[in-house]
């Protein structure tokens, strides 16, 4: 909690929103013609409306995510502002920062890396920015990611979890033809689990 909240993103999280549904709003004009914003939107609304506060973040992490999804910034975070758990707004920015690198947005991604305090959550959105920068064939960026995302999976101290991390991100990588930085990333995890099976 400190540390996310001492965070750059913190300030960005700050918002002027209520946990309350407008009640004036009318869903069907959307549903009768339906559009990503509007849907969004009705989806945000309508978590709001929620009165379990467990489910209502849980609720708007899920269209955290969707509105990253869909290319949007503020609308973002202004949802995760809105979420009272420290713990599922950090899994909200996360799955928000890899919705972003997935669609390319990769400095909205980074941007969101500093407000992570568990650092197996940068990992996964180094990985995710790793996996998208080799679909635009950019190999220099793939091995510099690479090493930042090891370096930061190893300050976590969790070997199986970066383990399971790299086992996941080297078929990504290989698929979008970054073949020699995926067989390094297998090469680490044997070298990893051979070494924790040693100790």
């Amino acid at each position: 909690r400190n540390v996310l909240f001492a965070s750059t993103v913190a300030e960005r999280l700050r918002s002027d929103e209520t946990h309350t549904a407008n009640p004036l709003r009318d869903p069907a004009p959307c549903f009768a013609n339906p559009t990503p914003t509007c849907l969004l939107l009705e989806g945000f609304e309508s978590a709001k409306a929620i009165g379990d506060t467990r489910f209502r973040d849980w609720a708007m992490g899920d269209v955290a995510v969707a509105r990253a999804a869909a290319g949007l910034t503020e609308e973002v975070y202004r949802t995760v502002g809105l979420i009272d758990d420290p713990r599922l707004i950090v899994a909200a920015l996360r799955d928000a920062a890899v919705a972003w690198a997935e669609g390319g947005q990769i400095a909205n991604a980074r941007e969101m890396m500093d407000g992570m305090p568990e650092p197996m959550f940068a990992a996964e959105i180094l990985a995710a920015i790793a996996t998208a920068r080799a679909r635009e064939g950019d190999a220099a960026s793939v091995g510099q990611i690479l090493g930042e995302l090891l370096a930061v999976a190893n300050s976590g101290q969790n070997t199986s979890a970066t383990i399971m991390l790299i086992a996941a991100l080297a078929p990504k990588l290989h698929a979008a033809n970054a073949t020699d930085a995926a067989n390094h990333l297998l090469q680490v995890a044997l070298d990893s689990a051979h070494d924790a099976t040693i100790s």
